[in-house]
């Protein structure tokens, strides 16, 4: 037995030392290829870094994972640092960064110093400490190496680096401005394609461009404080039309629905806290720097769900109010009965909720979408004025406008019918508080959105004005051409009251649903037996018929 597990104890030293060796040739030949496909290769498309005192570079870059298709890209984020001068340094330190030097004779990655970095730091950080925004993780001083580590170090008089030997005979230029030159986004703002000249430019998260600080905090208070007691509201609404849906029939039961998209709708407000404005609004660039979404939300996954709880709740909500003015105009005008607008409701639906489906789809595949510096909600319009125009005011305006005309014609016919009954000595009190009802309905919401829609216009107004010297300030030639000069910034009131506006539909239905009926409706939800009816209402019903009926042949046996 002794022997046996002495034999099994050397096979498996034996058998780990082969693992042991065959994991170091492997490690061992990892490291060969890699120096192996480690070549030096010459630095091209790369501008900003043409003038440094060396022209070969290494891929892949061991200190920033970084393709080659964007690498142009994210490093031109830096060109408008660099031509502050900030440091002597600035153009050798993030050009070694994203392109190390790569040495002929031994062909390694070698970027600047430790010290370089430090340097760099403590004469650029005043820039970055003016507008508010951290220095990039990416650039931090604990990623560069020191010596006895090779490194890139410059002399401070000669400016020759330690390796002069492997460089070309050129020295660091006064200037890297070239008579080619960019245009520019001005520095509050963000770059985001330095080298396209018609690129947009975006705002900074949470900075302030077009409202001050303490303004937006006080706003997205009241709003958050206002979307609660409108989505209570409309949350009541529902729960009474799902209760007793067989007392609700078209065109009353478009309200109900109404209701349920301006619960969505508020979707977005409610969870604004809880999420955090950055996280629902704001994208980042591989330098860290974040800025708000201007155009498609794909990259941010919250702002993507946000807009299309806020932008198809509130379109299909005037869907529903069309819908509205159509049945009562169809019930009131063309006298047509409950059960043949029933049997065609399909097809209501299909349009109630087909045509805001689409509006989204069209608005996503066309990048459409941005979010709002003041609200932090991702909508339609925020940045582009004929966005706004054409995706949100107009749609909203001509569909509130023909459903207003249908309800018109509606309530005239109504009218009519009500003169004859009182004619005829018919009582038309219940007639008449219908109509009181539904006319206050109407009236709350048509002059919400009417109101809602003219803050939109003053929106719209402001936008033509900021677009063109803040987001596509470098198709005017750049921040230093002079030409994108800002406007002052809005009265934040008529935002607040537009978007208060837009949220008061919730009360308008909440006020026609209300009657003492609803409320013995809802009082019966008391016990949590009861409530049950809220989920499953027919069945609910059917078994307290049963069980009055049971009870009803009990009490024969008494």
């Amino acid at each position: 037995m002794y022997n046996y597990y002495s034999n099994f104890f050397q096979l498996f030293i034996l058998f780990n030392f082969l693992i042991l060796f065959l994991n170091s040739q492997q490690h061992t030949s990892s490291i060969f290829e890699r120096v192996k496909q480690s070549i030096c290769q010459p630095i091209i498309n790369l501008p900003l870094c043409e003038n440094i005192p060396y022209n070969k570079t290494i891929y892949p870059n061991p200190f920033i994972e970084i393709d080659q298709i964007n690498l142009q890209s994210q490093i031109n984020h830096f060109k408008p640092l660099i031509h502050t001068k900030c440091s002597p340094n600035i153009l050798l330190f993030v050009c070694s960064a994203f392109a190390p030097m790569c040495p002929d004779q031994m062909p390694q990655a070698i970027t600047s110093c430790k010290s370089v970095c430090e340097e760099v730091y403590n004469d650029c950080i005043k820039i970055f400490n003016e507008f508010d925004f951290p220095w990039p993780p990416m650039l931090n001083c604990s990623r560069f190496p020191s010596p006895p580590t090779i490194c890139m170090k410059p002399e401070p008089l000669n400016n020759k680096n330690i390796f002069s030997s492997n460089f070309n005979e050129k020295t660091m230029p006064s200037s890297i401005l070239s008579t080619t030159k960019l245009p520019e986004c001005p520095l509050d703002l963000v770059d985001l394609e330095p080298t396209d000249s018609t690129a947009k430019c975006a705002f900074r998260c949470e900075k302030t461009t077009m409202f001050r600080k303490d303004q937006k905090e006080q706003i997205r208070l009241w709003l958050f404080c206002w979307s609660m007691l409108n989505s209570l509201i409309a949350l009541f609404t529902v729960c009474s039309f799902w209760i007793d849906r067989q007392r609700f029939c078209f065109p009353e039961r478009s309200i109900g629905f109404l209701a349920f998209c301006s619960l969505l709708s508020n979707i977005p407000h409610l969870t604004r806290p809880i999420i955090g404005f950055e996280e629902m609004a704001c994208n980042s660039l591989i330098s860290g720097v974040r800025y708000l979404i201007i155009e498609g939300p794909y990259e941010n996954k919250i702002c993507f769900l946000n807009f299309i709880f806020f932008y198809f709740g509130s379109i299909a909500g005037n869907c529903w109010w069309l819908i509205l003015g159509f049945t009562w105009y169809l019930s009131a005008s063309r006298k047509w009965v409950e059960e043949e607008i029933g049997k065609r409701s399909i097809l209501l639906h299909i349009f109630a909720w087909g045509f805001p489906l689409l509006l989204v789809i069209i608005c996503l595949s066309n990048n459409l979408v941005d979010a709002s510096e003041l609200t932090g909600i991702c909508s339609l319009g925020n940045f582009s004025h004929l966005t706004l125009f054409w995706f949100w005011i107009i749609p909203r305006l001509l569909i509130i406008l023909i459903g207003f005309f249908l309800l018109l014609a509606g309530f005239s016919s109504m009218c009519k019918e009500r003169n004859k009954f009182k004619n005829k000595g018919t009582d038309t009190s219940r007639l008449e508080k219908f109509l009181l009802k539904m006319g206050i309905f109407s009236l709350i919401y048509l002059f919400s959105i009417l109101l809602n829609s003219l803050c939109d216009l003053h929106h719209l107004i402001v936008l033509s004005e900021w677009q063109p010297n803040t987001i596509n300030c470098k198709t005017k030639g750049g921040a230093f051409s002079g030409n994108c000069i800002r406007p002052e910034q809005p009265e934040p009131k008529l935002y607040v009251f537009g978007q208060t506006m837009g949220m008061a539909t919730g009360l308008a239905v909440g006020l026609c649903i209300f009657s003492p009926k609803t409320l013995a409706t809802m009082s019966s939800l008391s016990s949590w037996k009861n409530a049950l009816v809220c989920f499953w209402p027919l069945q609910t019903k059917k078994s307290t018929i049963i069980n009055s009926s049971f009870k009803k042949t009990n009490n024969k046996h008494y």
